[in-house]
């Protein structure tokens, strides 16, 4: 039985193959990344046996995404999912490769390249751009149901056409109420930006506005603690979402006057 015909036996029939120069063969699977992308390999026929690799762009792309195994945490993360998988990468070329497998171990060396790239995606997905994102998303998607009826909700808005220069994730109105200027706190500069506004809006523009800040936790690490405590002491509320969503919510109807205690009244 020759490779092609181990491989398709394995992977119930799931592969396309086309072979290469070289005696190598190029394999296509069934299973996706995220992104959609077909995971697929390479096995290379040497001497000492088969290889499996491949094709030099998996480690480069997690890093042009911004992802860096420079640091020593991240990199030890990196070998030690290598070594799990049997697997090393090669700095010169970059492409992680395993080997030699005699012909009756290329299928689960197959599956074990499959997976490890399933678990290599998951760098991009603890990335803090991928992070936060998601925490703006939860954060939008609470919002829009707390305030639904009660307030005008709008996204990345400016507050004014005298305060052109910062937009602000969220702003909130209500008929009679000060208007309130929501920031996700996913990095200092926001918490800066949420800062300024407040002063322009108070001695420049002058016009009445709060401004409030959604951080994501009670120690955000995407946060410098002395931006953190500088938001804390200068802007109307710093509000905690994860873990404490529904009172973060209501914190924030309490400052456009919604009357919680009719939604706590028995029927």
């Amino acid at each position: 039985m020759n490779p092609v015909d181990v491989l398709q036996k394995a992977l119930c029939g799931t592969i396309t193959t086309r072979h290469l120069a070289g005696g190598v063969i190029a394999v296509g699977t069934e299973f996706s990344l995220s992104d959609g992308d077909r995971i697929g390999f390479y096995v290379t026929s040497a001497n000492d046996g088969f290889w499996i690799s491949d094709d030099g762009t998996t480690i480069p792309f997690l890093e042009a995404q911004g992802i860096s195994f420079d640091g020593s945490t991240r990199a030890s993360a990196l070998s030690e999912l290598l070594a799990e998988y049997g697997f090393s990468f090669n700095e010169s070329d970059a492409e992680l490769i395993s080997g030699p497998f005699d012909e009756e171990a290329l299928p689960e060396a197959a599956m074990r390249f499959v997976s490890l790239r399933l678990r290599l995606q998951d760098f991009l997905l603890l990335h803090p751009k991928s992070v936060a994102n998601t925490f703006k998303d939860d954060v939008r998607r609470a919002m829009e149901i707390a305030l639904e009826g009660k307030a005008h909700l709008a996204f990345d808005k400016i507050v004014s056409d005298h305060l052109p220069d910062i937009v602000a994730d969220a702003v909130v109105e209500r008929h009679g109420v000060t208007p309130i200027a929501v920031f996700f706190g996913t990095n200092d500069m926001r918490l800066t930006e949420a800062q300024v506004l407040r002063l322009e809006a108070k001695y420049q523009a002058q016009i009445p506005l709060r401004v409030v800040s959604i951080v994501e936790s009670q120690r955000p690490t995407a946060l410098s603690s002395r931006v953190l405590g500088r938001a804390m002491n200068r802007l109307d509320k710093v509000l905690v979402f994860r873990g404490e969503e529904q009172s973060a919510m209501h914190a924030l109807m309490e400052l456009i006057g919604v009357d919680l205690t009719i939604n706590s009244l028995p029927h």
